[in-house]
């Protein structure tokens, strides 16, 4: 980690405030809204801030993840970060696990040294395992519901964990499965449930389907009494509302068809215990649709339901009573209580408060018409014999890695014989708690949990449970825990100390602890430099944030405290660094400054070496030429002595003029051109064969005499850094311009421009063909062929020699153009790009067939030349034929196979001795 001069001072500053606000977490932010998760976007960032001291250099921040209504008593590991200890606001990058799926997330970050956390707020975040448009009702658009019907539609990708359901684009309450039972006639359509913000992201809106309603309903059933409840033994009549004398109708119980007929619109249960059931009935009129009607529920009112219940549990502590209730269906009831068989007086309410163990259960009796008594299911409550505690670390925890963790009961279990029940957390107050270190009593808080915050007290937890009044009764003691805290305080640098600045090149850290027998890591910006066996010292010679770790034999890593150590790098520079010589011009003002970071430093002007007199201020001004520089020495601090290098202000020898057409202009074709000094340079120095020199800033060029020159005639009154020349109404203009550039004694004159008020014609070159013949050349001619101009043709963008005609004939290939000139002004042409033809050989030829055609084997001119000799050898491998010039002849002569079968010669074509071209002839038959 790089450190600037801003992070030392801020550093500096937190750790002095260190002593005022708190040290620990705080400031938890997730840089992002919503957690959208996909295969292809998982990378999510967070950041906190740590208010120092800094933390144990064995500090460990884990990053984790709440369940989805934000309680993280099982959370999910998001992170584990070492490396941050150095950082006042760390940020980190992390993933989400696949299987989030809520709106009620939060993220919690924990150090390890010290032990603090902070949450985040709450956040939506869902895995977007799907995220392509669902296909509803395999696709088809159109339904068609008749009265009294429902239709199921449902979607093609089943495997969400919720879905979102939509009827004339009105989110349907509480229907979150993958199909629906549709009743109504509307528009549907669904998507997967990602919550409100990631459900957009996801594009997952599947089809429309359109439910149309076909005919009329209407079609209800009713009975005497309204509400169906009648006593055991008595029937119940329903009719239909539609009573249609040729119609079908179908009678149903419990959805199976018990009856059917031709004007049957009314129908009468039997009276018998089979009456009771949910009835509807479906009437087909012989066209369209059946209707259905609504449902009855016809009840016996001695059919009631009555059961009991125990208030957090059956077991029934010493001293403590048990709530126990019924609830019924029976509607006007009575109560008789009852422990273990025997009626209890008295008790004849709907809930009873037993204070014995026992078996308990209540008669419910319906008076009245049709009255009936029912017994509740029994419920045992019981003295436990035995009382089981298990203990469990409060947070996660790992040994070597806390200052500090606490230890609570995770469970009470009581039991009785081989039945076992759960002691609820609310109870656990009743109990007595001691609390044992290494076999011994552990001075504590009689709780149900212990914080262990010392080094001293690390060793093996176990918890004895008690029970005031209780007798004869087991209380074994706890599971086992087992606690090693780091010691953040076991050693130290700079004496605790954090901060340090050092002037030499080298400086010592010592560990407060110097054991031979210890590994000592030595780490500088949280990055590991050394190891070492006893090497509790480490000789350092940069800025950095510096700590300690030791490794003792069977025991936990002891890490330092941090610790800032600033070199003091010294320096003075000046405050123009730019230049270190440059002109001195009699105009200008030139001012010298210097910046430093010494204390309280004595400062010494010198020019060519000799001490100015009452110049000891950190500015100077310069009132003549020489070469400048200052000393600094540093009373106190690191008591440095700095002599800047020298800035030399050179009287100038003469300059360098040049000028030139602005902005690239030229008079070619116009009737106008302005002229202007491109660059003035001061020359400091020279040689025979070299100079030294300043360029001049554009803005300083009106400071110098400055006089345009015409022909060698000095233009009256063209004295600024521009002239503008004009074409005359008549004639051919062709002047020469120059700038005449004064300082003082000094005078020089610039290059020379030449200006033509000339208009070059375009020209465009062509030629017959783009690709270059076989043999011989290529002609390129100039739509302009005149004596007032001059040709110069070339080759990719290079000169042709000796080109400077109208016509040019070519034998290359490549890409050619023409410039034609008059006095300084000058055109281009198109370009053309020649082609090199390619020359095709043959491999198939066909001598015997008949048809005269294809009977030799014909090759390009190029190949029929002296220095090139053809080879063709017969599919055995023989020389069967071999010439220079070749006359396209071959073979004269067919072989006897040749009527029997194809057969496949090898040629090879030499140019001077070098294989050009080899392949094969196939000679077919």
């Amino acid at each position: 980690m790089k450190l600037s001069v801003r992070n030392i001072f801020t550093l500096l500053l937190i750790f002095i405030a260190g002593s005022i606000y708190s040290q620990g977490l705080s400031g938890l932010t997730l840089e992002f809204n919503a957690a959208c998760v996909s295969q292809s976007h998982n990378t999510f960032t967070a950041k906190f801030k740590w208010t120092p001291p800094m933390p144990n250099g064995s500090n460990q921040y884990i990053l984790e993840l709440s369940d989805e209504t934000g309680n993280f008593s099982n959370p999910k590991i998001l992170g584990t970060y070492t490396d941050r200890n150095n950082q006042l606001e760390p940020k980190v990058t992390f993933q989400f696990p696949k299987e989030v799926h809520g709106n009620a997330y939060k993220i919690r970050v924990r150090s390890t040294y010290p032990a603090h956390s902070v949450e985040s707020t709450s956040f939506s975040a869902y895995f977007l395992e799907i995220n392509t448009p669902l296909v509803l009702n395999g696709g088809h658009s159109d339904e068609t519901l008749c009265p009294g019907h429902s239709k199921t539609i449902s979607v093609d990708k089943q495997r969400a964990k919720a879905y979102r359901w939509y009827k004339d684009n009105q989110l349907i309450a509480n229907e979150k499965g993958h199909s629906l039972v549709v009743s109504q006639a509307g528009t549907y359509y669904a998507e997967v449930d990602y919550g409100d913000y990631c459900s957009n992201s996801a594009s997952t809106r599947s089809n429309n389907v359109v439910f149309s309603a076909a005919g009329t309903s209407g079609l209800t059933i009713s009975g005497t009494p309204a509400d169906a409840i009648i006593c055991k033994g008595n029937s119940y009549t329903m009719t239909a509302s539609v009573q249609n004398a040729t119609a079908t109708y179908k009678w149903f119980r419990n959805g199976t068809q018990i009856s059917s007929g031709v004007g049957m619109y009314s129908f009468t249960t039997a009276n018998t215990t089979s009456a009771a059931g949910i009835y509807h009935v479906e009437m087909f009129s012989g066209q369209g649709c059946s209707e259905l009607s609504n449902k009855i529920e016809v009840r016996f009112k001695d059919s009631f339901l009555a059961n009991i219940s125990s208030e957090e549990g059956n077991v029934i502590l010493p001293g403590k009573t048990k709530n126990l209730s019924v609830t019924t269906t029976a509607p006007s009831p009575t109560y008789q209580w009852y422990k273990n068989d025997v009626e209890i007086v008295g008790a004849n309410g709907a809930s009873y408060t037993a204070n014995q163990a026992g078996k308990y259960h209540a008669k419910v009796t319906q008076s009245g018409d049709c009255a009936n008594s029912v017994n509740t299911q029994v419920i045992t409550l019981v003295n436990p014999d035995k009382y089981t505690v298990t203990i469990d670390y409060k947070t996660p925890y790992t040994d070597c890695t806390y200052d500090k963790i606490a230890l609570v009961v995770k469970s009470i279990v009581a039991s009785k014989g081989s039945d076992k029940f759960n002691i609820p957390a609310s109870d656990y107050n009743l109990f007595t708690y001691q609390w044992l270190k290494d076999e011994t009593v552990f001075p504590s808080s009689p709780t149900s949990e212990v914080l262990v915050s010392s080094i001293a007290n690390n060793g093996r937890y176990s918890l004895q449970l008690g029970l005031s009044g209780a007798s004869g009764v087991s209380f074994p003691r706890s599971n086992e825990l087992t606690v090693q805290l780091a010691d953040g305080d076991y050693v130290k640098l700079n004496n605790g100390d954090q901060a340090l600045q050092f002037c030499s090149e080298k400086h010592l850290l010592k560990a407060s602890v110097e054991d031979a027998n210890a590994t000592y890591t030595w780490f500088k910006d949280g990055v590991s430099i050394k190891e070492e066996k006893g090497g509790y010292q480490l000789e350092i010679s940069e800025t950095g944030l510096y700590h300690v770790q030791i490794t003792t034999s069977g025991d936990c890593k002891a890490s330092s405290n941090f610790v800032y150590a600033e070199k003091k790098e010294v320096f003075a520079n000046w405050i123009n660094q730019n230049t270190q010589k440059q002109a001195f011009l009699n105009y200008k003002t030139y001012r010298l400054g210097i910046s430093h970071n010494m204390t309280n430093p004595t400062i010494q002007w010198y020019r060519n070496n000799m001490p100015i007199t009452g110049e000891n201020q950190p500015n100077y001004t310069v009132n003549q030429p020489g070469s400048y520089h200052v000393e600094l020495t540093e009373v106190g601090g690191c008591g440095a002595t700095i002599r800047t290098t020298p800035k030399q202000f050179v009287a100038p020898i003469g300059f360098n003029a040049v000028i030139g057409y602005r902005e690239s202009q030229n008079a070619c074709g116009g009737t106008e051109v302005t002229m202007e000094l491109q660059k003035l340079e001061a020359i400091l120095s020279k040689t025979t064969d070299t100079q030294e020199t300043v360029l001049i800033p554009a803005n300083e060029y009106e400071k110098f005499d400055l006089q345009w020159v015409k022909n060698d005639v000095p233009e009256a009154g063209q004295k600024a850094p521009q002239i503008t020349i004009h074409k005359p109404a008549t004639g051919v203009v062709s002047d020469n311009y120059s700038l005449n550039v004064g300082y003082g004694t000094i005078i020089v004159n610039s290059n020379q421009l030449s200006v033509s008020f000339i208009t070059i014609p375009d020209v465009t070159i062509t030629s017959t063909s783009q690709t270059l013949p076989e043999e011989g050349s290529l002609e390129l001619i100039a739509s302009i062929r005149s004596n007032e101009f001059n040709y110069q043709w070339f080759l990719k963008d290079n000169k042709i020699p000796d080109a400077t005609t109208p016509i040019l004939n070519i034998t290359q290939k490549g890409e050619y153009h023409l410039v034609i000139s008059a006095g300084k002004c000058s055109k281009k042409s198109n370009i053309l790009d020649i082609k090199e033809n390619i020359y095709y050989i043959p491999n198939v030829i066909t001598p015997n067939n008949g048809d005269n055609i294809n009977n030799f084997w014909k090759i390009p001119e190029k190949y029929k030349k002296d220095n090139v000799k053809i080879y063709i050898y017969s599919p055995e491998g023989k020389l069967e034929f071999s010439t220079t010039n070749y006359k396209n002849d071959w073979p004269k002569n067919y072989t006897k196979d040749l009527n029997k079968r194809a057969l496949v010669y090898l040629y090879v074509i030499e140019i001077d001795g070098k294989v050009e071209k080899q392949g094969t002839i196939s000679v077919l038959k």
